[in-house]
């Protein structure tokens, strides 16, 4: 679904001649297949997009960002926009373009002149651009004051919120924290809920950043713990295990042999 509406005072290729308007609010759905914005030149307006649920990979620049439901972002005019709103996802989203000669005025006083991302605890935008939606159609110059006081509503949520903690951030933490405690059976879905994500979003970063799932990720390190255990200890192979974080020994020598090619024993007799 996609459904927008636009103000037929001003062109979306032209740069508004006002102080401050809305040129065309929308929202859409992923229903069928994955929607792609890819505009290298960006366009002469400002645009705000909110993503209502779902997921979104982001380009900006050489950074990469993969935004979750409640995330606003600020394009300024003539940045480049590069965006995919996953299908697989069912991804939501909204939209407002405005520009005018007051605009770069009014980002910089709420501190949003520079690139913007930001999450809110509820949707609490989507609302705003519905109604935009049902007054500009018939927009003149007496519901200005009505267009802009919305807009203006929007742009403080995002900067309310410009200062979200990207999610890579918090994965990078639970990688860390896997470190730390790689003998506990923690489920993904708890550092997931740490991160403040959902857990294929999780999922999804954390291979990015390690090139592997967290369970392979912990059995590396608990097998890298065990082949210093046996090299440097005389501990029977169940309290090795123990220690590592397996219940069972005959699991614990399964996966050794499997990732080392060498059960525990043998690769102990070989480092004597």
């Amino acid at each position: 679904m996609y459904i927008f509406a636009q103000n037929p005072r001003y062109s979306l290729d032209k740069v508004a001649s006002c102080r401050l308007g809305v040129i065309e609010a929308g929202c859409f759905s992923t229903e069928d297949y994955d929607i792609a914005l890819q505009k290298p030149n960006g366009i002469p307006h400002y645009l705000l997009i909110f993503i209502k649920k779902g997921l979104a990979y982001i380009r900006r620049g050489e950074k990469e960002i993969w935004a979750e439901k409640n995330t606003l972002l600020l394009y300024h005019p003539q940045e480049a926009q590069e965006l995919v709103f996953l299908k697989d996802e069912s991804t939501e989203a909204s939209w407002i373009v405005f520009s005018g000669s007051r605009a770069s005025e009014i980002l910089a006083g709420l501190n949003l002149d520079g690139t913007t991302a930001g999450r809110l605890s509820g949707d609490t935008v989507t609302p705003i651009v519905r109604q935009l939606m049902q007054e500009l159609p018939e927009a003149n110059i007496y519901q200005d004051e009505l267009l802009n006081s919305l807009l203006l509503q929007a742009l403080a949520r995002t900067a309310q919120n410009r200062a979200l903690k990207e999610p890579a951030a918090g994965v990078e933490s639970a990688i860390k924290k896997i470190g730390l405690e790689y003998n506990k059976n923690t489920p993904a879905s708890v550092y997931a809920e740490e991160c403040g994500i959902s857990l294929s979003h999780f999922m999804r970063l954390f291979k990015q950043i390690t090139g592997t799932s967290p369970h392979d990720f912990r059995l590396k390190l608990r097998i890298d713990a065990a082949k210093a255990l046996l090299k440097t200890t005389d501990c029977t192979l169940a309290v090795i295990a123990n220690q590592v974080g397996f219940k069972d020994p005959f699991h614990f020598s399964s996966y050794f042999k499997k990732i080392t090619g060498l059960s525990p024993q043998k690769y102990r007799e070989s480092k004597e």
